[in-house]
């Protein structure tokens, strides 16, 4: 047998439940001195579980892209969609893609460090 406090307990739930499943018994005791007594249980005595009282599962996946009502149209192309989504992305400059919030900072942070 085997005495442990319910916040052991705790830290210790599956080692507990291993001992437990081995034949040992193990008595979980509250600070307040109730003790619990964690044992393997006889399949026998058990109630079956009621499946029409258990929660339902939530789905893992999401829903195809069809069953949530977005569709594709039937010419599209995903490699020429891809091409010219390439293409567009060349052909913006540097300045296009990251503008710059302070049009004065440059000439702002070479005065900073100047001699003058």
């Amino acid at each position: 047998m085997y005495k442990v406090s319910l916040r052991d307990a705790k830290n210790q739930l599956a080692q507990l439940a291993e001992l437990a499943a081995k034949g040992e018994t193990v008595i979980i005791v509250r600070e307040d001195g109730t003790a619990f007594k964690l044992t393997l249980a006889d399949s026998a005595s058990t109630p079956p579980t009621d499946p029409t009282k258990t929660k339902p599962t939530k789905p893992t996946t999401q829903p195809s892209p069809q069953k949530r009502g977005v569709s594709q149209p039937a010419d599209f192309d995903a490699q020429r969609f891809m091409q010219e989504l390439e293409d567009a992305y060349k052909e913006q400059t540097d300045q296009q893609r990251f503008p710059k919030k302070n049009a004065d900072w440059d000439t702002n942070i070479e005065s900073y460090f100047s001699d003058d």
